[in-house]
């Protein structure tokens, strides 16, 4: 197991691995690897491999305020409950402390609760429900 910066050399297999139900925006469709390629930043954009295979992926954006939204996290079915995720957080949140960003946020799909659990496991702590709204302009 490895965890490392994401490279565009990654993308394609990111973008396919990325594409699951709870991922969706609300028009049904997912983010690709044009849109990844913004974020490929060596301490935000973070992948885990087994046996040089992506099975994982973190994307966090930094924030105002020395703060940083975790705005994907993804593991492959076949590797869930093992603590590639867990791994992968904390990996994100050692790389921020380095650069002075000391505070996160994220949005966990509302009808997972296993996704619910797995972050309050991790110290996250649960707001308030909201709703997404989508506009294309």
């Amino acid at each position: 197991m490895k965890i490392r910066s994401a490279t565009k050399r990654d993308l394609t297999e990111c973008e396919s691995l990325i594409k699951i139900p709870e991922l969706a925006y609300g028009r049904g469709n997912h983010i690709d690897k044009k849109f990844m390629a913004n974020y490929l930043d060596p301490d935000l954009f973070l992948v885990v491999e087994v046996k040089s295979e992506i099975i994982g992926l973190i994307i966090g954006e930094g924030l105002k305020g020395k703060g940083v939204i975790i705005m994907y996290l993804v593991v492959k079915k076949e590797y869930q409950g093992k603590g590639f995720g867990r791994r992968l957080v904390a990996e994100l949140e050692k790389r921020c402390k380095k650069t002075g960003i000391n505070w996160a946020v994220l949005y966990a799909p509302a009808l997972s609760d296993r996704a619910l659990e797995f972050y309050k496991k991790l110290g996250y702590i649960k707001g308030h429900k909201l709703f997404e709204f989508v506009k294309e302009f």
